[in-house]
């Protein structure tokens, strides 16, 4: 009678069988590891790109406006680009009056080609016209100055810390460019700027609107409204779109990738927690020998797997991010990629694996279950 009215208790087998126990959460804490640490590596070839491509139009919006005269209508280059800059400079008080711009600025643009782990791709350098412009897009960024100065002279540019990181070689960095720029400053972002003063009669001249309404508002219907002819007009639309257009492949093999090595693994802590509970069998026919119901000896099984489940949890999220910590060091910062630490699409996909794992091993569990017998009728 006493027997019956005792509580099986899962921690006596925990505290026994170290080895067994151990085994089980590693393997679990391996699997959550793997599955992080994947989709944070897979976040370091795609990330930095987004960055790239995304983030700045959050808050501006790159334009070309007609401007009634070709080259052919001077006798030099040199007088159609000074034409060019000018007529720019004369459309952005009328684009200022437009409601949610905040100030319009006039550049000419070069290129700088940028590496992640996979890939390369390049960032807009914004060369403006005045040096009180290069202060006015570096508070726009919100970002700040962390070494050197600001431009104050043509041919003088600052670049991000992340772009420097990455192209730590000055002519690497200036390959694209087609003339020569100083670097005389660094700056701390939360995209890849690299912004200076232009040489004077720099080509490829257009607007930059600097917004406050929502990302995703049109300004072209506004900007005809005043009589201009948008001949380009580049948003976070068109962001999204050249990103999707050029990471699409990436984020299907990604989907494959996870989705296979995810059921691998998953296989793998299954078959562990499968031998993890026929190991169980001789304990169980013993305890319910002696009093103990299966469902008295299913509750308490269910609680060490539980409780091995909760601490894999505790110690994977530990090591994860010792993991991820790692990789920032070692590996993005020298080449100065950014990636977010925490993955939010990670974080569910691992909880619903788990659950699906607990799920699956109910089955070998209930088999168990119904193989109990008493010492007498084994014999």
């Amino acid at each position: 009678m006493r027997a019956k009215k005792m509580k099986l208790s899962p921690l006596p087998y925990i505290r026994n069988n170290k080895g067994r126990t151990s085994a089980l959460i590693i393997s679990i804490t391996m699997f959550m590891v793997m599955m992080y640490m994947l989709d944070y590596l897979i976040g370091c070839m795609d990330e930095p790109f987004r960055q790239m491509w995304e983030v700045p139009f959050q808050h501006q919006r790159d334009l070309s406006i007609g401007l009634g005269f070709t080259s052919e209508d001077f006798d030099s280059d040199e007088e159609f680009l000074d034409a060019a800059w000018n007529t720019m400079y004369e459309a952005t008080g009328k684009l200022e009056t437009i409601d949610g711009v905040k100030k319009v600025l006039v550049y000419g643009y070069q290129y700088v080609t940028i590496h992640s782990l996979v890939g390369e791709s390049s960032v807009s350098a914004y060369l403006f016209g005045k040096k009180e412009e290069c202060e006015y897009y570096l508070e726009d960024l919100n970002a700040k100055l962390v070494t050197g100065r600001m431009p104050e002279e043509p041919g003088e540019i600052v670049v991000d810390e992340k772009v420097r990181a990455n192209q730590p070689d000055d002519s690497a960095l200036m390959k694209g460019m087609g003339a020569k720029y100083k670097i005389v400053g660094t700056v701390s972002s939360s995209c890849y700027p690299v912004f200076g003063i232009a040489y004077p009669g720099e080509n490829n001249v257009c607007m930059l609107l600097l917004t406050s309404k929502d990302a995703a508002h049109d300004f072209k219907p506004d900007i005809e409204k005043l009589g201009y002819e948008c001949t380009y007009y580049y948003d976070l639309a068109k962001a999204e779109k050249n990103y999707n257009d050029s990471m699409g492949s990436m984020n299907t093999v990604r989907t494959i990738f996870v989705g296979v090595a995810g059921s691998l693994l998953l296989i793998c802590v299954v078959v562990v927690m499968s031998l993890h509970i026929m190991d169980r069998h001789n304990e169980w026919c013993l305890e319910h020998s002696i009093g103990f119901g299966t469902g008295e000896i299913y509750i308490m099984a269910l609680k060490e797997l539980l409780i091995s489940i909760g601490a894999a949890v505790l110690l994977g999220s530990v090591v994860s991010w010792l993991g991820v910590l790692f990789m920032e060091k070692a590996v993005n910062n020298p080449i100065g990629i950014s990636v977010r630490y925490w993955r939010p699409k990670a974080v569910p996909l691992i909880m619903v694996v788990i659950g699906c794992m607990l799920a699956i091993i109910q089955i070998p569990l209930f088999h168990g279950m119904k193989k109990i017998q008493t010492i007498d009728a084994i014999e």
